[in-house]
């Protein structure tokens, strides 16, 4: 009888070890895919934030990620906060902390042990530039990626967690707060740097790591910056300022020739059509749209009875952004002289520039004795021959001085940077991924002319005066950076670039296919 109580409780225990050993391991399992929901909606949390940013049009840096949460929010109701300012506005670091789960409109996420997500995010997708160049610099496992979400699991490894009552805040970032209370191996290291594991759990080792990768990224951003530069009557203003520049100019400025994006100067070149946007200013490229040494700058007068006499007249400054012309006169009657200069800017259709101003140009240098002022300006029509060079005609009075022999300087820059250039498109150097396109007729080497002919085909339908297409990363056999359009265009896009043709196609991304054409004119 004995032996049989006996193997009746030896059996109930093993029941009772089984069905607890049962629910411990179901306990687990429904831990791990709390973690795993949790870590994959905090990520498509992060990507719809970015959609949302580079959509909305009063925003300037499409691309741009959330800093990580505020710890001095912690315990209030504004916990999950990203946090502003400081080294959150530092570009060039790892931005690494809790993530900001209330700006992602997320709700206060966990992991299945009940513990708060952490975030970490590349130098690079704070602030401009950002285009999709540009690449993540932390490296999860040795591949490089932009943004890790890490849930970091229950306490192990004498780890320590303790908060002060009702508050987060001393765990967090406080005197007892370490990164290796949370995390592990790569992903504690303090200083935090570029480099993260996801290697697998272990006695030591916990962290489930969830990664965005640039191409994630930029498969959003681009085709909304396609948008955001197509669409007319928003606050960008792309398609408008491109107008305004064709009524200014009556063309648009020649293509820079197609290189790398990396060493590309983006200068336009005479009679090229199909490249580059020719995104250089003024103020990085000092020595290209400056003034010709040849022709050499012409001056005339109206030497004359009563009109005063100039003694001498010379320019120089040619080959630099702005022409000086320097005069020695005296007056006749109470009259000054008056002075035409002609000169000639070089490049000024390789660039978007902006037409001279008569208020533009400047005198100083003058004698004592007077007001250093011109008067009876005059700025001829600026007019742009078939290679893109500017012919500019200015005359003014000379300033009446007083009696004597007078001196001089007529300062004459030249066209500066046109307003679009400050758009975030440029800012952002989303020039390095777009490919130019702009009609023959529409470019500075054609009569003026509103109407365009045939100009640039998209599937067939012609009539298009300039377009760009964003060229998306690498595809199959593709490797980028490269100088070749081959490495970053696809089927008629491809083929148009290679024969120079106008032919182009528009369609929709695919596996084998990710140009985004965009007709803006």
């Amino acid at each position: 009888m004995i032996a049989v109580l006996t193997l009746i409780a030896l059996l109930s225990a093993y029941l009772i070890a089984d069905r607890m050993s049962s629910t411990s391991a179901e306990l687990l399992s429904e831990r791990e895919k709390l973690t795993q929901r949790s870590l994959r909606d905090a990520k498509a949390a992060l990507l719809g934030y970015v959609a949302k940013y580079a959509s909305d049009t009063s925003q300037s840096v499409p691309g741009r990620f959330p800093c990580y949460e505020d710890a001095a929010k912690i315990g209030t109701l504004n916990e999950g906060n990203q946090a502003v300012g400081g080294t959150c506005d530092i570009n060039t670091i790892i931005q690494f902390g809790r993530l900001p789960w209330n700006t992602l409109s997320l709700g206060d996420v966990r992991d299945g042990w009940g513990e708060k997500l952490w975030y970490a995010l590349s130098p690079g997708f704070r602030a401009s530039p950002i285009n999709s160049t540009t690449a993540g610099q932390l490296m999860l496992d040795g591949k490089p990626v932009v943004a890790l979400i890490i849930a970091p699991g229950p306490a192990i490894n004498s780890q320590s967690r303790a908060a002060l009552p009702g508050s987060m805040a001393y765990d967090y970032f406080g005197s007892a707060s370490v990164y290796s209370n949370y995390l592990e191996g790569e992903n504690a290291s303090s200083p935090v740097d570029v480099n993260f594991t996801s290697a697998g759990l272990s006695s030591t080792f916990n962290d489930r790591v969830i990664a965005i990768t640039q191409r994630e990224v930029f498969d959003i951003v681009e085709p909304i910056v396609a948008a955001r530069i197509s669409t007319a009557g928003t606050a960008d203003h792309f398609p408008e300022d491109l107008a305004s520049y064709y009524s200014k100019w009556s063309a648009y400025p020649f293509a820079a020739p197609f290189g790398n994006p990396i060493a590309s100067d983006y200068r336009g070149a005479n009679a090229t059509y199909q490249g580059f946007v020719p995104a250089t200013a003024t103020s990085g490229d000092p020595t290209f749209v400056v003034w010709a040494a040849s022709p050499t700058p012409a001056i005339t007068n109206n030497n004359g009875t009563g009109n005063g006499t100039v003694n001498s007249q010379t320019c120089s400054g040619m080959g630099s952004q702005t022409l000086q012309c320097v005069f020695n006169y005296r007056r006749s009657s109470g009259r000054t002289p008056t002075v035409t200069i002609t000169a000639t800017a070089s490049n000024v259709g390789m660039a978007f520039r902006e037409p001279l101003l008569s208020t533009d140009i400047t005198i100083t240098n003058c004698s004592a004795g007077g007001a250093c002022l011109l008067s009876n300006r005059v700025l001829s029509p600026q007019t742009m021959d078939s290679s893109g060079n500017l012919l500019v005609t200015f005359s003014a009075r000379l300033p009446n001085l007083g009696s004597g022999n007078k001196n001089a300087t007529i300062n004459i820059p030249v066209p500066d940077d046109n307003s679009i250039l400050t758009h975030w498109f440029f800012t952002n150097q989303w020039q390095r991924t777009v490919y130019y396109a702009v009609a023959s007729e529409v470019a500075p080497s054609h009569t003026p002319s509103s109407s365009c002919g045939t100009c640039i085909a998209v599937n067939g339908a012609t009539g298009n005066k300039v377009i760009m297409i964003l060229m998306g990363g690498a595809i199959g056999t593709q490797a980028q950076p490269s100088s070749s359009p081959d490495d970053y265009l696809e089927n008629a896009n491809r083929a148009a670039a290679a024969a120079g043709t106008l032919a182009f196609g528009l369609a929709p991304r695919g596996g084998s296919y990710n140009d985004l054409t965009v007709v803006l004119q």
